[in-house]
């Protein structure tokens, strides 16, 4: 593995990680990161965010049928800052701030990935009162954190504007709802593939936006988003539904 790594030249994770490999080889003449390791990493990064993307951009679709005035704002943002005459790219993203604030009411409304992957507790910890011994298994529940009445005053309403500021910028990182949106779980055993996710998510969002317009069926039901109708499946699916695409007038591309 690694035929076209060069040093000095890291293109992305896989040379990271070859990186790290050929230090400790270097070093101790072995590497618990294999081959093998490097490809499995790589397989649960796509793997991960292909399933979010996917079940990202089913909610996407359902939620502008429901939401008509959220789509139209969004395309606005989108006719500011990209156009019709050219592909959006990941870069763009910095600059929708109510795109971004879409995508996370999505994610944290949602929520249909409710538990995150296990994690093992290496030692005694006490927490709030509470005390979690080594050896523990926990799933962090991160359906509960995004729909905690405490935190979030009305969780079952679908309301991008929560992360936005009165000025219409996204809320500082340090904000008690920023810290609450944790999709991706958070810390070092945070999802490996939520940046694939993001980037490909929002690619497709706003390629969408550009070219068409969502609305409901004409001869058939469509179902609600609320989550709470959806949570004795995991992950999380809502019903299969129709939708219509109307091609934008103004879209060139």
């Amino acid at each position: 593995m690694g035929a076209s790594y060069r040093p000095g030249n890291i293109r992305g994770l896989v040379d990271v990680c070859i990186l790290n490999q050929l230090e400790e080889l270097n070093k101790t003449g072995n590497s618990w990161l294999t081959d093998e390791h490097i490809k499995g990493l790589i397989f649960d990064t796509l793997a991960a965010g292909m399933t979010e993307i996917l079940k990202t951009l089913r909610l996407f679709l359902l939620l502008m049928c429901h939401h008509p005035e959220v789509q139209t704002r969004l395309h606005v943002e989108v006719e500011t800052i990209i156009g019709s005459e050219r592909f959006p790219c990941p870069e763009d993203l910095k600059w929708m701030p109510y795109t971004q604030a879409v995508m996370l009411e999505i994610w944290r409304y949602g929520s249909q990935t409710p538990l995150a992957i296990p994690h093992l507790c290496r030692k005694d910890v006490e927490l709030d009162g509470y005390l979690i011994e080594a050896g523990s298994v926990i799933f962090p529940n991160l359906y509960a954190v995004h729909h905690d009445e405490v935190t979030w005053g009305d969780p079952w309403e679908f309301r991008p504007e929560r992360f936005l500021n009165e000025s219409g910028e996204p809320l500082p990182s340090d904000h008690t709802l920023m810290q609450n949106i944790i999709p991706f779980s958070v810390g070092k055993r945070a999802c490996p593939g939520q940046e694939f996710a993001r980037s490909r998510i929002f690619v497709t969002m706003a390629s969408l936006m550009q070219r068409v317009r969502v609305i409901p069926p004409e001869n058939s039901n469509l179902p609600p988003a609320d989550p709470r109708l959806y949570s004795k499946a995991y992950p999380m699916t809502e019903p299969q539904f129709e939708c219509r695409f109307l091609p934008r007038e103004d879209s060139i591309i």
